[in-house]
């Protein structure tokens, strides 16, 4: 019996060719937070997903600002809210946009869509190609336009449904942002709390994790991928726009923190107050507290007296 030959491969390149290249500079949908290809938002149930989704999705087609302060480039945005309905949509568009902004004709909304398997994948390309500028999609939620998961190899299943998903952002050059959920248990690596298997995480271009504690208003924002620097941003949700703002690094968010701290004890002494008490007062080491004073002195808003003691001077940190 004769073998077939093997398929024609592809051109290759040598390194020095590839070096050589010109390529233009990746897109992003948010800088530094969503780039262009396939990106998974996981977090637990009613941590703010949907709202986050919404908050960039009105940002975006409008071109104004996401997450409170990163200029974003305006684009049509296609978002499948697969879990809310149209009443639900339109009193949080309502209320995202009461104080500026407006209702974007280039964001298009969907409560159903086909699942994949159903001519969704095709149907999907047809409204990214209707729409040339198209910049983001959004998928809320994985579950909700996946085929039925047949149990014979989970990793494979998996793998071959965000990667059918990331072919079509490769294709259209868009940004894809699919919303999913976290396992009830808690791993050492955040990133492996993601449901499913790893065919879900190592197919993704990029990985976003939103953090909450129930009843909390700050999360935290853990990105990371193939084209994004692995980050930690501190974020508050405001209630009354429903609205998600981006506060900066995590790291540099809880050294502002702590600092507040420092001061609110200097603040509350009536006479004037050492490292050692302040570090007693607010449950910092009396190290961290000696460096942060030199900070707190340049702001103008304390004063050193003496030798080793600060005090309070009328004015705002």
């Amino acid at each position: 019996m004769n073998k077939k030959p093997p398929p024609p491969l592809s051109e290759g390149y040598s390194a020095w060719e590839v070096i050589d290249m010109q390529f233009e500079d990746p897109k992003w949908a948010i800088p530094n937070i969503l780039p262009e290809g396939l990106n998974i938002l996981a977090g637990k149930p009613k941590s703010g997903k949907s709202f986050f989704a919404l908050n960039i999705a009105l940002a975006i087609a409008n071109g104004g600002m996401a997450l409170g302060n990163i200029k974003v480039e305006k684009g049509t945005v296609i978002y499948l809210a697969l879990e809310d309905t149209l009443r639900r949509l339109q009193g949080r568009i309502l209320t995202m946009i009461k104080h500026e902004g407006s209702a974007p004709k280039n964001l298009y909304l969907y409560t159903h869509f086909p699942r994949m398997d159903q001519g969704g994948l095709e149907y999907l390309k047809e409204r990214v190609e209707l729409y040339p500028d198209t910049r983001l999609l959004i998928i809320d939620t994985l579950a909700k336009i996946r085929p039925p998961v047949k149990g014979k190899n989970p990793y494979d299943e998996d793998y071959q449904t965000i990667s059918e998903l990331k072919r079509l952002s490769d294709a259209c050059g868009i940004s894809l942002l699919m919303i999913h959920h976290l396992r009830k248990t808690e791993s050492e690596n955040r990133f492996d709390d993601i449901s499913g298997t790893f065919g879900i995480t190592g197919a993704a271009d990029g990985l976003l994790l939103l953090i909450r504690n129930m009843g909390e208003a700050t999360a935290e924002l853990h990105v990371t991928g193939r084209d994004v620097e692995s980050t930690s941003y501190a974020l508050k949700f405001h209630n009354d726009l429903l609205s998600w703002n981006l506060l900066g690094n995590t790291e540099e968010q809880k050294s502002t923190d702590k600092k507040q701290q420092i001061f609110d004890a200097i603040k509350a002494s009536k006479e004037p107050i050492s490292p050692k008490q302040m570090a007693k007062k607010t449950g910092l080491y009396a190290g961290y507290v000696t460096r942060m004073l030199p900070y707190l002195l340049k702001e103008g808003c304390i004063e050193k007296v003496g030798r080793g003691f600060y005090t309070y001077r009328d004015e705002i940190i």
